[in-house]
């Protein structure tokens, strides 16, 4: 395992990394810190799984787009430390060199074609973050350019410019994001080079993956925490499985193999889509999706389920949906979470609904960050 020091030259400037001039091996040790301290008083927490090369992991970048008025030229970057204010960056560290180049590229592009990057406070210009993701295998690229207006001029021509320069563009989409907010993207796309979406893998799956699709950002360790939520829900095939914030179905495709049914509940309805298309191309007969909010369907509908798979956002499940988890009486629960301070708040709900958790397993899915993933075993006292 590296214990080499990120030693990044933005550090000072930029809000996305906390350990940026310390080894690798102290944040997992800091990490474990966390984990211990939040949730040893529930079970017993398992040494921090980590990365043997935890540099250039993210196969999903996003950068802020700027305009220098004093050097008059445009810019992209990140925002700073606790502020809005956008820190010109060439070169993450825990992004592909891959994605950098086609993020630099398009912003010197930028001048060529008179595009003008989007002002928050004066609310004009058009582009206002760049979007770039690969797969695993760094043979497909999806660059999606989300923008204030879709009076994009010349589009086919630029992005004819971008993919002569990069030629492993599998695709490029506009997202039009015209509200004021901290978003990212917006609700509607439009496809202007190639299919629209690119392909990956997980475990001999593979996923299509649209502009919107929530995936895992880091391939490497998306593939321990799959096998870490197999071994836990130890299926028998006798069993059926709701997989709740199930994204593009990932989790549920990956357990569908050793269940009898699975059901796949997800908001974004381009996931769902993603997700439908997805059983089909992997040839899965028994998973279903249904887009729906998590907590409506489970207190909505009765239907007997032996095991809940939850793979929540940052901000934890809700109140309502654990609820009704401790109502219907559900044995078993393999709880994937991407926040330990929210787990540790619903671990006390599940306590007192009659739940008992053994385990816990850490794994640095995102190094060098504050963040860190959480798989857990949750099951009903009998």
């Amino acid at each position: 395992m590296s214990n080499k020091p990120m030693n990044c030259p933005f550090f000072r400037s930029c809000g996305g990394c906390k350990y940026y001039h310390d080894d690798y091996a102290y944040s997992l040790r800091e990490k474990q810190k966390k984990v211990n301290g939040l949730l040893s008083t529930y079970g017993r927490v398992h040494p921090i799984i980590g990365m043997e090369d935890p540099f250039r992991y993210r196969n999903k970048a996003t950068s802020e787009v700027r305009y220098d008025f004093r050097k008059g030229r445009h810019f992209s970057g990140k925002y700073s430390p606790n502020s809005h204010k956008v820190a010109k960056i060439t070169d993450c560290l825990i992004e592909s060199r891959k994605s950098n180049e086609i993020v630099n590229s398009i912003v010197n592009l930028m001048s060529s074609f008179k595009y003008q990057a989007y002002d928050e406070d004066r609310e004009t210009g058009l582009i206002r973050h760049i979007q770039v993701r690969n797969n695993k295998n760094m043979t497909q690229w999806m660059v999606v350019l989300v923008v204030a207006d879709y009076h994009f001029p010349s589009k086919k021509n630029f992005a004819k410019a971008l993919v002569k320069l990069h030629p492993e563009i599998r695709t490029i989409v506009l997202n039009l994001n015209n509200n004021k907010t901290s978003m990212v993207l917006g609700e509607r796309n439009e496809t202007i080079y190639g299919p629209g979406y690119l392909t990956d893998t997980i475990n001999d799956l593979s996923f299509k993956i649209s502009p919107s699709s929530f995936f895992q950002v880091n391939n490497v360790q998306t593939e321990v925490i799959y096998q870490k939520v197999l071994q836990l829900a130890n299926l028998k095939g006798t069993e059926t499985v709701l997989d709740a914030y199930c994204g593009i179905g990932t989790i549920g495709m990956a357990l569908s193999g050793k269940a009898k049914s699975v059901i796949g509940v997800e908001l974004n309805k381009d996931a769902v889509r993603d997700a439908i298309d997805n059983a089909k191309f992997n040839k899965i007969e028994n998973v279903r999706f249904v887009q729906a909010d998590a907590t409506d369907y489970i207190v909505d509908n009765d239907q007997q389920l032996d095991m809940v798979i939850m793979d929540p956002p940052r901000s934890g499940s809700d109140e309502r949906f654990i609820k009704a988890l401790i109502d219907q009486k559900i044995n078993k629960v393999v709880y994937v979470s991407c926040n330990p301070e929210a787990l540790a708040n619903e671990m006390d709900q599940f306590i007192k609904g009659g739940y008992r958790a053994t385990d816990f397993y850490p794994i640095d899915n995102f190094p060098f960050t504050d963040h860190v993933e959480t798989v857990v075993l949750i099951t009903r006292n009998i």
